[in-house]
């Protein structure tokens, strides 16, 4: 099982320093095709998608969230921080793995 992040080129590039691999979506709309392709890799395990690709992909991260077969999906902060009246990265987590840590 593989940790897969998509995200913004710093986003990305933190996470490949920790040696993580990562894709980089310029736009939040390039994140769509990063995430299809990252659902249809049987080898990525648990997905991390900064929250403004999240949003802007929200009906494909749906879709992969509620397939049996596809990654478990963890949105994470990009670099301006927390989006407002977001969950924390805790409570993420804990949906979507559905336990309370």
């Amino acid at each position: 099982m593989h940790y897969r992040v998509i995200g913004d080129s710093r986003t990305a590039l933190g996470f490949q320093l920790a040696g993580v691999e990562s894709l980089v979506a310029n736009t939040p709309e390039e994140g769509g095709p990063l995430l299809r392709e990252a659902a249809n890799d049987p080898d990525v395990g648990i997905l991390m998608v900064t929250e403004k690709i999240a949003e802007a992909n929200r009906s494909i991260v749906q879709e992969i969230r509620a397939s049996e077969k596809g990654p478990v999906v963890v949105e994470i902060p990009g670099p301006e921080g927390k989006l407002p009246d977001r969950p924390s990265l805790i409570d993420l987590i804990q949906e979507a793995l559905g336990i309370r840590i």
